[in-house]
């Protein structure tokens, strides 16, 4: 008999951590309005109050994030994994633990457990910079993703908390943002887009009208990072790769592609299992990163890509 049950609320990505939690042996509850695919239950509140939820991950649009962590919180529902952006801002998501104490929230950093920072241990790093810039890959243009009401925003909400999580993990701390750069623009609009993106369904009759390339950066213990990022852009192909330059050493560069399942499965273990130590470490990381991406600014141009040395 497994000893622990998880609920999977939305089964788009939530597949993923269907798999990931298999591999534990886990209990798994699904939970999707949509009846084609099949999940146990239409809504959250059909659960029966007598299941003891260990675990449970909402993976649905942006906009119903909180309500769904609400619905969660008032079944006491020990551990709640929220998919990135986690909630509007960061004062909803800190105003939701002072309301659900009995509920720890964390927001899925599942870059932050790659086995590559393996190779930082013990290294002193001098420089981050981080890519991930798609040639075309918009995650559904005129779906719920490109419509600034539903999605908050765009890729400065949907790539950037990856990225910034990687810097913090590579750092072992937070970013420091006394003084940093956060700037986002929207280089398309609906007119000039097709049917043709890798990645989500399109929709000529939606709404796109959010930033599609952003750029971070700071200055960390005398740490440079600089974080791209974009969802289109006019590349050959897309570069996903993350330079660490190390001081007195040789310069570790990775080119990574989708994050592997393993790295999935080791996050939930840990927010599992978690001692209180460790979760108020990432609650600082979840913070931190609602509070940076709640101040990106649209720039004027494009030209912030101009800083791009590939």
């Amino acid at each position: 008999m497994a000893d622990k049950t998880v609920c999977i609320v939305g089964l788009g990505i939530g597949k993923l951590y269907v798999a990931a939690c298999k591999y534990y042996n886990w209990d798994v509850i699904t939970v999707d309005q949509n009846k084609a695919l099949n999940a146990d239950y239409l809504n959250v509140d059909d659960i029966p109050k007598a299941v003891h939820i260990d675990l449970a991950v909402i993976c649905t649009p942006n906009y119903t994030h909180e309500r769904v962590a609400r619905q969660l919180g008032s079944r006491y529902v020990t551990n709640i994994v929220v998919e990135k952006p986690g909630f509007q801002h960061a004062g909803a998501w800190l105003g939701f633990q002072q309301q659900y104490p009995k509920s720890r929230l964390w927001m899925v950093k599942n870059n932050q457990f790659r086995t590559l920072f393996a190779d930082l241990q013990g290294k002193e790093i001098e420089k981050i910079q981080l890519f991930w810039l798609n040639k075309n890959r918009i995650p559904g243009a005129g779906s719920w993703f490109t419509d600034k009401y539903k999605s908050y925003s765009g890729v400065s909400r949907d790539l950037m908390p990856h990225l910034i999580s990687v810097a913090q993990r590579a750092l072992g701390q937070c970013i420091a943002t006394d003084d940093f750069t956060a700037q986002c623009y929207q280089q398309y609009d609906m007119s000039q887009l097709q049917n043709d993106s890798t990645y989500g369904n399109y929709d000529a009759n939606g709404i796109y009208d959010v930033d599609d390339c952003a750029y971070f950066k700071s200055k960390t213990n005398n740490v440079d990072i600089e974080c791209f990022a974009s969802w289109k852009l006019d590349i050959d192909v897309d570069i996903v790769e993350w330079r660490f330059f190390i001081k007195g050493g040789a310069n570790l560069t990775y080119g990574v592609g989708l994050c592997p399942e393993s790295a999935y499965e080791t996050m939930l273990h840990e927010y599992m299992y978690a001692d209180e130590a460790t979760y108020q470490q990432h609650q600082k990381y979840d913070v931190e990163i609602h509070a940076i991406i709640d101040h990106f600014v649209e720039s004027e141009q494009v030209p912030l890509f101009a800083k791009l040395s590939i």
